[in-house]
């Protein structure tokens, strides 16, 4: 899943600019709980209530997440915002629970 702009809570990146530069794409995030996290265990962007949903309805079809990885940083300015946020959008790979590998 290609997570966007609608998918992730925007106001949460307001306070992470400098942690959120320093990633690239391809580096692996961890999924917890509708966080994503690097592998220090800081949390670098929050799921959306929608695509959290999505997800539990994906969970009840037997799948989970099984990996995630930075897809894109980009720049949002919210209206009443001075200055512009770096945003990650992750890509989140799901699995199915019953598939044998």
């Amino acid at each position: 899943m290609q997570l966007s702009f609608h998918d992730v809570y925007l106001d949460y990146f307001k306070d992470k600019k400098k942690l959120i530069l320093q990633l690239r794409s391809g580096m692996p995030l961890y999924f917890d709980n509708g966080f994503f996290r690097i592998e220090s265990g800081e949390r670098v962007a929050c799921a959306s209530k929608q695509i959290r949903k999505e997800l539990q309805e994906w969970s009840e079809k037997g799948y989970q997440a099984e990996s995630a990885k930075v897809s894109f940083v980009v720049a949002w300015k919210g209206k009443e915002a001075a200055e512009e946020s770096a945003v990650l959008l992750p890509e989140l790979t799901l699995k199915n629970r019953d598939a044998k590998s």
